[in-house]
């Protein structure tokens, strides 16, 4: 898709499954409302047109304001619910991973601080070692 391929407008993995989810869904929506003979907004010949508009006005009395509209937020509120759901596994996975990955750097943090602090001392020792030397090599002379 168009969003995929722009370079202004960055998507992470999750955000592209979801989009892909989305458009899959809405694919598989309008292959279905086409096998049952639905034909699309977009598809209706202007035939059709006049033909349903004529007889949605001979009916208008009966159906109401609306004609013969039903509402088809259904299918809309489920593709929705699915991406949320999607979506908050994806937090879910990501936020254990990224404690995950915490706990494991603080405990190479302390190791390594330990390590630091031990070499600092070594090095100390070694200083003292050194004068220690050298002030007796001094003597010696």
């Amino acid at each position: 898709s168009s969003l995929e391929q722009d370079a202004d407008f960055a998507m992470t993995e999750g955000q592209r499954e979801s989009l892909d989810a989305l458009v899959r869904i809405a694919a598989e929506k309008a292959a279905s409302a086409l096998e049952a003979g639905a034909a699309d907004f977009l598809q209706v010949s202007s035939k059709q047109r006049v033909k349903a508009h004529s007889a949605a006005a001979a009916e208008a009395s009966e159906l109401g304001p609306y004609g013969e509209y039903e509402s088809q937020s259904g299918s809309v509120t489920q593709t929705l619910q699915t991406v949320l759901d999607r979506t908050s596994g994806h937090l879910e996975t990501a936020r254990k991973e990224e404690a995950a990955a915490r706990s494991l750097f603080k405990k190479l943090q302390e190791g390594l601080e330990a390590e630091i602090k031990n070499k600092e001392q070594t090095v100390a020792d070694l200083k003292v070692a050194i004068s220690r030397s050298q002030e007796e090599a001094g003597q010696l002379q």
